[in-house]
């Protein structure tokens, strides 16, 4: 009987690749430009949520300025800080030069969570889960100012559009002290002499500030330089109540 021609290995025979690996040049500018393509893709990886903060930090300020709004609509057009204690302001608060005080009338409002830039929740303040003073509210312990990421700024009326109602609190204070507003409140004040601008903050050197008429926008510091100016004209200065 004639074996079979596939009943051994020795004479089998199997198809012979032409194909050949990388050589060493070809290695090497293979690595080139996935080293390139990954010098490109990890800054955006590593932006998302630097952008994704920003975007939330502005939608805060976007909600402090509805809720500025509905409180004034229910109080005869004023802030806070214009009403007396007995109607439900703060004109007449013990603590009124502490900001958060003055955020406290929104409470039927706005979210406590909503006063915290979410890029500083794990850095150096606290999301408060509620305004009251038990704990992890706006008013307990360890809280109050520390769970506050906006200044506010006190000289406004309803009736102003073109003026600072809140803003990022990363601004360089660099002026001759501190003065009374409205005769209630001691607060600082950015003077255009002194004027330091935006510090590395939650949004690097720059800032969102919120307009008393609702609009809310990133600011760099010439920008915010501008914004003061306009409101006013002859003494480029403007009082915030920092957190």
């Amino acid at each position: 009987m004639r074996p079979s021609a596939f009943s051994g290995l020795a004479n089998t025979k199997y198809p012979v690749s032409n194909s050949r690996g990388f050589t060493r040049a070809e290695l090497l500018s293979s690595i080139a430009v996935l080293f390139l393509a990954t010098a490109v893709v990890l800054p955006l990886w590593g932006n998302t949520g630097s952008r994704s903060e920003q975007v939330s930090c502005l939608n805060n300020l976007r909600q402090i300025g509805i809720a500025f709004q509905a409180w004034g609509t229910d109080h005869e057009e004023r802030r806070p800080w214009y009403v007396p204690l007995s109607e439900g302001g703060t004109h007449s608060h013990p603590l009124r030069n502490n900001v958060f005080i003055q955020y406290t009338p929104l409470s039927n409002y706005l979210s406590a969570a909503c006063l915290m830039d979410p890029a500083e929740i794990v850095v150096t303040k606290r999301r408060a889960h509620n305004w009251s003073a038990q704990t992890g509210g706006l008013q307990s312990g360890g809280f109050a100012n520390n769970a506050v990421s906006y200044m506010i700024g006190p000289d406004t009326f309803v009736s102003e559009t073109h003026v600072i109602l809140a803003a990022d609190r990363n601004v360089a204070v660099n002026g001759p002290g501190t003065c009374a507003s409205g005769g209630v409140l001691q607060v600082s004040y950015l003077n255009r002499p002194y004027f330091g601008g935006w510090v590395a903050g939650n949004h690097d050197k720059a800032g969102n500030v919120l307009m008393n008429d609702g609009r809310v926008e990133l600011t760099d510091s010439k920008r915010l330089q501008q914004i003061i100016q306009a409101e006013s004209p002859e003494s480029g200065s403007e009082h915030i109540l920092l957190p």
